[in-house]
């Protein structure tokens, strides 16, 4: 696969750097990459990795929140942020001349917080007006619902955000703690890709860190226990049932998920998938049908997600299970695999270009493993894959524990057809 070439360094001995080079570019993307989420929040309450990324924008010691969104705006930078479970991202897209502002607005706001008391307690409203979106979201409902059943008491099943209640609860010292304990060099990744070299890059990390702070501490993260059948209805009001079942599967160290992504494309992730012929084509009883895999260190999850009018309910199930069942006892045929084999492979590719997705997989290669986000590995791996794996995959992963998450309104009678295959 054409590439272009990234150069990695740790400057100063301390921070992982990666720089890949796009000379044709018009555009840089630096990325910063902190190594702590919704898994590290072991002691302290749940969503203060989210609430942290948000208060860094806040204001410092040398720029007001009101100076930072004016310097966004000065240098037409899209500067943003997100939390996931194991990482959280700052990153900013610029043209090649504002690559000296970019840093300088970036590195201040992740080395210098103010953590105010009373933006504190606003940013605290702002998160809980982003719960309660969340929450009256029916696909994220049954998604939260879904993967907090089949985790339990494990980190997994904590949602990013956190809950009122524990955002509630967040003090400035508890904020504090968090920031030093997870916020250091050494625990960060800087990746920046576009029309730039290494050397720049090195000069401005070197304007920018004046005092390295070193301390990378191990998130240790406990087994994850296989569950009997689980089913969940959340009532709510809605024109539709939105529905989300899922199993636990191989984690992403596994060999075996290629195998597990290459049956979420044959079950669900294209217009010729198993579920979107039957369910959509066939029958007419959905819009839209999707198969997706969660990779975690320690698991991942194989998951379904739907909607459709509430009288649809049994025969959605039955339908799906029949797919899933088949699968399990008669695998998939050499022109099903090769139709998923390319639909992953184009994904794949449409997925690397530009320089967001370059700084993305750069710092993924560095955090995860830099063989698994290897192109020409993931590639040949795909390549390899029989239909006798994905019908093994299909085997571990549909006799395991199913969790079905279903929100809306819904016949007494379809109670009875809880989960299980």
């Amino acid at each position: 696969m054409k590439s272009n070439s990234a150069d990695f360094l740790k400057y100063k001995g301390v921070l992982d750097t990666v720089v890949e080079s796009m000379p044709h570019s018009y555009t840089v993307t630096l990325g910063v990459w902190i190594k702590c989420g919704g898994f590290s929040e072991e002691g302290f309450n749940c969503g203060i990795a989210h609430f942290t990324e948000h208060m860094l924008f806040k204001g410092t010691q040398n720029r007001s929140a009101k100076d930072i969104s004016r310097e966004m705006d000065i240098i037409g930078a899209g500067l943003n942020a997100y939390t996931s479970e194991e990482y959280t991202c700052f990153y900013v897209k610029i043209i090649k001349q504002d690559m000296e502002k970019a840093f300088s607005l970036l590195f201040d706001i992740l080395q210098n917080p103010l953590f105010n008391e009373n933006d504190i307690e606003q940013e605290k409203r702002v998160v809980i007006e982003e719960i309660n979106t969340s929450e009256d979201d029916p696909e994220d409902i049954v998604q939260d619902t879904m993967l907090k059943k089949l985790y339990g008491s494990h980190p997994a099943g904590n949602p990013i955000l956190g809950k009122r209640e524990d955002v509630e609860r967040i003090t400035r010292d508890e904020l504090i703690s968090f920031y030093n304990k997870f916020y250091t060099h050494s625990n960060m990744i800087v990746s920046v890709a576009g029309d730039t070299d290494i050397g720049e890059v090195v000069k401005l990390l070197d304007s920018n860190i004046t005092n390295v702070r070193t301390g990378a501490p191990l998130v240790v993260l406990p087994e994850v226990k296989r569950i009997s059948n689980e089913f969940i209805h959340i009532k709510r009001n809605t024109s539709q049932m939105q529905l989300s079942f899922g199993y636990l599967s191989y984690n992403r160290n596994d060999s075996r998920i290629y195998s597990l992504l290459l049956l979420a494309n044959i079950v669900g992730n294209s217009g010729s998938s198993r579920l979107f012929s039957v369910l959509r084509d066939e029958y007419g009883l959905v819009y839209n049908v999707e198969a997706t895999v969660h990779e975690y260190p320690f698991s991942g999850v194989f998951a379904v997600s739907t909607g459709f009018s509430a009288e649809n309910y049994t025969k959605i199930i039955e339908l799906c299970r029949n797919e899933l069942c088949d699968i399990m006892n008669n695998g998939v045929s050499n022109e099903e695999l090769d139709r998923a084999k390319k639909f992953f492979e184009i994904s794949y590719i449409f997925d690397k270009e530009g320089t967001y997705s370059a700084m993305e997989r750069n710092a993924k290669k560095i955090f995860l493993s830099r063989e698994k986000f290897d192109e020409d590995y993931v590639l040949q791996r795909i390549k390899d894959t029989t239909p006798e794996e994905i019908r093994q995959c299909a085997a571990d992963t549909f006799s395991t524990g199913e969790v079905q998450a279903v929100c809306g309104k819904i016949n007494k009678n379809a109670l009875i057809h809880i989960c299980g295959i």
